[in-house]
């Protein structure tokens, strides 16, 4: 008998809401039984017990006070990064592996709350999100325990237009914008009702993939460490120091709390007992109004630019409806009112508004009433897996030896029917690899180490610690000599090795982790990129800062120019972007529909290469801009590598294979199968490719093709 029961899921940065809805009743929440009983949500947070258990919700939050190395919170804006955290050592988990711990909690609390199984689960999504994340997101439920046939994703403000539409109150016509600052993410929709009652979203809605109240937090972090740079010195001089991860984190808590105050009163002190000395803390309403408003602003640019597509004005919105939690700030509400001169709808609980709609949305069985708003956010299937059959490959161990490797884990098989049996046992995730210009030396990052090689005898030279935690390696080089290795973390640091000695020579430091890492042509200079959204040049023997390259997004890769006078940064969603190294200056965006993962430079710095989770690598001609060769994968393209002529070009997907294509053909020459996820690829040697996964293993593959390089 159907039990008429729905559930509408908003799962946040900071925190996740589930709300059931059930015939002829008021809506539920789904409550943590061991929070607060004045909090309605469950904080996003995984913690990875002694006993071996994952706690989640309240209980993970008191837990990671204890256990910081086993804990991972505020993961959302990562979602859809394959690497995984190691909450221990025998414990990995991607962010949407944490993501379904998440989901899992909250329908555990709902099914006691209310006995049944939902007919329909509505989980909503920022509207950032491009095909990869939301497919992702559906896998997430699905791991989670819910049935994928009830499960549907909505948008974040559409759900809140629903919600907001919900009130009996409005007129029978109305045209609203829905302004969603959420705890790591902004959207903006504009929605109508007809003279029926119901609405219908117009168009795509607006969306900033990296601003929500976890940025405000962090504004104000930096506030006080700039207040107090003594008194702060010793919790960030050397973040890899796991003794002082609780401090830090309590520090950020504290900010966190000093911001929701200040929501209701105008002046707060806050003991900071985490600095050393202790210190009082007072801040004002006008100084929050004050550092939050060029973000504020920024919101407001966003809308405005919806607008401008939908072509319409402010004068004619009837009102904005601002939801999520942040909005309880007062200059949000004045902001608003202020520069649009519309009225601004106020919430009773701005942060279960989301979740709140998502239930009215799972009420309906279709979602006719935005058909439009549908069509923009459809959800490819997820990637196919290679079932190519492959011959039965020997295993080089870290020893030296070599062994057969088990039934079932696929070869490197060659599209054209050749096999390399050569594979390297690392034991460990791989999530980069490099290999120097003579082809002799083969560098791998795993989590928390890196692992060098000699890779004509496929044994393994030494290997290093990144820290006292299992913060992955997830960028690797050489030098072009091969005398030094470097490594990018997510401690925050890059590090120089001596390859002979295994001797570290050289840490940099930025203030978010650093995926990728890269020496110029002539070694004098290290390039690193980072979360904090910046790439630097650094000299690479002193360490000595020598310029920085501030972008809008977070940056996940970079590559020098030939001749060292460009730099190109995989700067996210924006793209990637080509700079000037001399001048400090972007000179040219070069666009993806998803977000680009990585950059590299052709031999003769006449083509540059992208890979993006769009599924797609694609070759651009560096002088011009113009698009020479776009190749696709059957999933998300995570690293890419050109040849030593700049005929050959190298991807690694998430569809589990890396590949070899024909420049500036496109066509495919080699395809080279792996267990798992494969995030690191290299040429040594012209037709040479070594590939690194998730399935613990390098494999080293060659192929004999019309289109090898030097034909």
């Amino acid at each position: 008998m159907p039990s008429g029961l729905v559930y509408g899921v908003d799962f946040g940065m900071s925190t996740s809401a589930l709300v059931i809805g059930r015939p002829g009743g008021e809506p539920v929440l789904a409550r943590d039984p061991a929070g607060r009983p004045d909090v309605p949500t469950v904080p996003s947070a995984v913690c990875l017990l002694p006993d071996g258990t994952l706690a989640v919700g309240a209980v993970a939050e008191h837990a990671g006070r204890l256990r910081p190395q086993h804990y991972r919170c505020r993961f959302k804006r990562d979602f859809a990064d394959p690497i995984p955290w190691a909450l221990g050592e025998d414990c990995e988990l991607t962010t949407h592996e944490l993501t379904a711990e998440v989901l899992r909690f909250l329908r555990e609390q709902a099914t006691e709350t209310v006995a049944g199984t939902p007919e329909r689960v509505v989980v909503t999504v920022p509207a950032s999100w491009e095909d990869h994340n939301r497919h992702l997101m559906r896998t997430a439920a699905g791991v989670a325990g819910f049935d994928p046939a009830t499960v549907r994703l909505e948008p974040d403000p559409v759900a809140a237009a629903a919600y907001a539409f919900a009130d009996t109150t409005l007129p029978a016509q109305v045209t609203a914008l829905v302004y969603d600052l959420g705890g790591g993410t902004f959207d903006c929709a504009v929605a109508q009702t007809g003279p029926d009652g119901a609405f219908e979203v117009l168009g795509r809605p607006g969306a900033i993939p990296d601003l929500g109240g976890t940025d405000i937090d962090r504004m104000l972090l930096a506030h006080i460490r700039q207040r107090f740079p003594d008194r702060c010195a010793h919790l960030f001089a050397d973040t890899t120091d796991l003794d002082l991860l609780p401090r830090r984190l309590q520090l950020r808590d504290t900010c966190e709390q000093i911001k929701i105050r200040l929501s209701t009163v105008t002046t707060h002190s806050a003991d900071l007992t985490d600095l050393d000395p202790p210190t009082t803390f007072t801040f004002t309403r006008d100084e929050l109004d004050e550092l939050v408003r060029p973000a504020l602003r920024e919101t407001i640019t966003e809308c405005e630019r919806l607008l401008d597509d939908l072509g319409l004005r402010w004068s004619d919105i009837d009102r904005i409806v601002p939801v999520g939690g942040p909005t309880r700030m007062p200059s949000v509400g004045r902001t608003l009112s202020g520069h649009t001169g519309r009225p601004v709808l106020r919430t009773a609980e701005p942060e279960l508004a989301v979740a709140y709609g998502a239930a009215l949305l799972a009420a309906r069985p279709t979602p006719d009433t935005r058909r439009s708003a549908r069509r923009a956010f459809s959800a490819r299937p997820g990637p196919g897996q290679a079932t190519m059959p492959a011959a039965a490959p020997t295993t080089a161990t870290p020893d030296g030896g070599r062994r057969p490797d088990g039934g079932g884990t696929p070869s490197g098989v060659d599209q054209h029917g050749r096999t390399d049996p050569r594979t390297i046992a690392v034991g460990r995730r791989v999530y980069a690899v490099a290999v120097d210009g003579a082809g002799a030396t083969l560098a791998t990052g795993s989590p928390g180490e890196v692992q060098l090689w000699d890779l004509r005898h496929d044994r393994l030279r030494w290997r290093r610690r990144l820290g006292p935690g299992d913060d992955a390696a997830s960028g690797v080089c050489c030098t072009p000599d091969g005398a030094r290795i470097a490594a990018a973390g997510r401690d925050g640091t890059a590090r120089v090795w001596d390859a002979v000695t295994g001797d570290q020579l050289l840490r940099v430091r930025h203030d978010d982790w650093v995926d990728a890492v890269t020496f110029s042509p002539d070694g004098t200079l290290l390039a690193t990129a980072s979360h904090d959204q910046t790439a630097v040049l650094w000299d690479s023997r002193s360490g000595r800062r020598l310029a920085t390259f501030a972008g809008s997004h977070r940056l996940h890769g970079v590559a020098f120019h030939p001749d060292g006078s460009l730099l190109a940064t995989a700067a996210g969603r924006r793209g990637a972007e080509v700079w000037s190294v001399a001048e400090r200056r972007p000179l040219r965006l070069l666009p993806h529909d998803d977000w680009v993962n990585a950059v590299t430079f052709s031999p003769d710095g006449t083509l540059l290469a992208t890979a993006g989770y769009d599924g797609t690598a694609v070759v651009w001609d560096t002088a011009s801009g113009d698009r020479v060769v776009s190749v696709r994968h059957d999933g998300g393209v995570l690293a890419v590598a050109f040849g030593s002529r700049g005929r050959l070009l190298g991807t690694a997907g998430d569809d589990r294979t890396g590949r070899v294509w024909t420049v500036p053909e496109g066509r495919e020459v080699s395809r080279i199968h792996h267990a798992g996820v494969v995030h690191g690829v290299a040429f040594a040697g012209p037709r040479t490719l070594v590939t690194g996964g998730h399935d613990l293993v390098v494999r080293i593959s060659t192929w004999s093709d019309a289109g090898q390089e030097g034909r």
